[in-house]
């Protein structure tokens, strides 16, 4: 068994530099420079983030480890608490008005006006739109 996984290994790898050789002869010098300079950036950057992810699970690991404490059950949450607010003060929360201020007033309505074929303006009242339209 030992003997056909070291040739099936070596098939594979000598199966893919062959291919290699037969497509690195039909690529531009630049596409293989572009793609060598990928594959060595993968090379080089892997280890480094192999170790921070080591590291940072490691790290993880022993500030979730308390060998000094027994295991711990969930504790019911407590009751609904009812709060008693302070009384409030009526004139706190208005706001300052002008004892002369005149209340609020909705703008003057809109203005439409139909153009005529000869370039004469008619009004149009809301309540008569649908007559300027049939």
């Amino acid at each position: 068994m030992d003997k056909l996984i070291k040739a099936l290994a070596i098939a594979i790898i000598l199966f893919f530099v062959i291919l290699a050789v037969v497509i690195g002869t039909r690529i531009d010098q630049y596409t293989i420079a572009l793609l060598a300079g990928a594959t060595l950036g993968l090379i080089i950057a892997a280890p480094g983030a192999a170790l921070i992810t080591y590291l940072a699970i490691r790290l993880g690991r022993e500030e979730t480890r308390h060998p000094d404490m027994g295991p711990h059950y969930g504790m019911p949450w407590p009751p609904p608490g009812w709060f008693d607010y302070p009384a409030r003060q009526p004139h706190a929360y208005r706001p300052a008005m002008d004892a002369t201020a005149e209340p609020f007033a909705l703008p003057p309505r809109r203005r439409f006006y139909l153009i005529g074929e000869a370039g004469q303006a008619t009004e149009i009242e809301p309540e008569k739109v649908d007559d300027y339209l049939a």
